[in-house]
């Protein structure tokens, strides 16, 4: 049997449920930071809470903006569509 149609069959069959996951991944990963950044900010003492929470705040944005890089190079992957990249003349 050919494993290649066997495995793109899969893929089409099981594409919302994967992208469902995907979505329920990245929220538990979002929930996850922000537990961690109240938690932790809850536990310092008063005059450090607002310098770390701004600290604390720029590395969530930082990572999330890495996650955003990586997950849209991936797209290609699940779509089979190449986008179009600008930078190329």
């Amino acid at each position: 049997m050919d494993r290649e149609a066997t495995y793109f069959y899969f893929l089409d069959k099981t594409a919302a449920k994967r992208f469902r996951g995907f979505q329920a991944f990245s929220l538990s990963l979002l929930l996850f930071c922000t537990s961690i950044l109240l938690l932790s900010i809850d536990k310092l003492p008063e005059e450090f809470r607002i310098p770390a929470c701004i600290i604390s705040s720029a590395f969530v944005f930082f990572g999330f903006s890495e996650w955003s890089d990586i997950t849209d190079a991936a797209q290609p992957i699940f779509t089979n569509v190449i986008p179009a990249d600008d930078d190329e003349e």
